[in-house]
């Protein structure tokens, strides 16, 4: 398959991810021929728990309003990973930190310092596919009066990250700049991805599911709950309490027969302008093979009064029917369950066989 940004806690590798976020979960690499643009950070994003998802094959743009940034990585497989900053202004002092992408999402295992310099580069090498980026602007920071100021070393100018209601300080000067950006990118040599041709066994410890009425047939993962859902034909999974996440697989069968003249690509695109109507940002467009067929699939963030919500949506033609798949649940949460939606994915049948 071929896509994430959309991610930091350790996850196993899979074909299934290294194509879902194969220069990852912030990229946008949309099937019809779209350039790809930058992805920008999700404020607030200043600690872990709130760190930003993203894909590394799209670039990740941030405002420099704050010390620190988070950014939480779904890579697309064990490897070489290869680290550039850049775009923010001459003298800017600025440090990353990369955590996880090993047994522990608290364990560090690379740090690099610009010393000054207009850009920062290094390599590091990602044992998981999943952890966090951290980076660390050094700043001073100036308030008076409800405005507050900040610049990036002692010879700079000011830029405005809070405007008060009061006169403008005189410390502040006459132009009033707002906060410089700054670009990352993150890039896995090919080598180091995982072989496409290789499909991940499915464990025996799984349980299986069949649709007597349709034919559909998968596997799911020991202890998580299977219930249907409030449509017919239509299904939910969610994990155990002790799981630890609070990610959920949804799937709906359509049958071809109600949706004439449409295709997979059609009906993801009404999807596409539902979850933008309520407020969703679409992060990656693309396509992936499932069950043998050719699935387009969208990575998006949806906002919720918890904060936000990943998904990874898909339209699976199947038979006679499309399967609309969906992982979805809390941002941070994203990479925990992947492998089971993979595994899903990998173990779907129709009337008895492999499609």
């Amino acid at each position: 398959m071929d896509v994430v940004g959309c991610l930091g806690i350790p996850a196993d590798g899979g074909v299934f991810i290294m194509r879902i976020l194969a220069a990852i979960l912030l990229l946008v690499s949309i099937s019809w021929s779209v350039p790809v643009r930058a992805a920008m950070e999700i404020e607030p994003n200043n600690d872990t728990g709130q760190a930003t998802l993203v894909d590394p094959r799209q670039p990740i743009e941030g405002r420099i309003d704050d010390p620190v940034d988070y950014f939480r990585v779904v890579l697309a497989g064990d490897g070489r990973v290869d680290v550039r900053l850049g775009g923010y202004p001459d003298g800017t002092r600025v440090r990353a930190e990369i955590f996880g992408f090993s047994e522990s999402d608290n364990e560090k295992i690379a740090s690099a310092d610009n010393r000054g310099r207009a850009q920062l580069s290094f390599t590091y090498a990602a044992q998981e596919r999943a952890g966090v980026i951290r980076l660390e602007f050094e700043q001073e920071r100036r308030c008076d009066r409800d405005w507050c100021a900040i610049r990036l070393n002692k010879q700079g100018p000011w830029y405005v990250v809070a405007r008060g209601l009061e006169p403008v300080p005189e410390w502040l000067g006459s132009e009033l700049l707002s906060p410089p950006t700054y670009q990352l990118t993150l890039r896995q040599p090919k080598h180091s991805e995982p072989d496409d041709d290789h499909e991940p066994g499915i464990p025996d410890s799984y349980q299986s599911f069949t649709d007597p009425d349709s034919g559909l047939g998968f596997r799911y993962p020991p202890g998580w709950q299977l219930v249907s859902g409030r449509q017919a034909r239509s299904w939910r999974l969610t994990p155990p309490a002790e799981a630890g996440h609070a990610m959920g697989i949804e799937l709906k069968l359509v049958p071809r027969i109600e949706m004439p003249g449409s295709s997979a690509e059609k009906q993801l695109n009404l999807l596409e302008k539902d979850f933008g109507d309520h407020g969703a940002e679409i992060r990656q467009r693309s396509r992936m093979e499932v069950a043998g067929s050719d699935a387009p699939y969208l990575v998006l963030l949806q906002p919720t009064t918890a904060g936000p919500k990943a998904r990874l949506q898909l339209v699976i033609p199947l038979g006679d029917y499309y399967l609309h798949a969906g992982y979805a649940g809390p941002q941070p949460d994203y990479p925990k369950a992947i492998k089971a939606f993979e595994t899903l994915l990998n173990s779907i049948e129709l009337s008895g066989s492999r499609l």
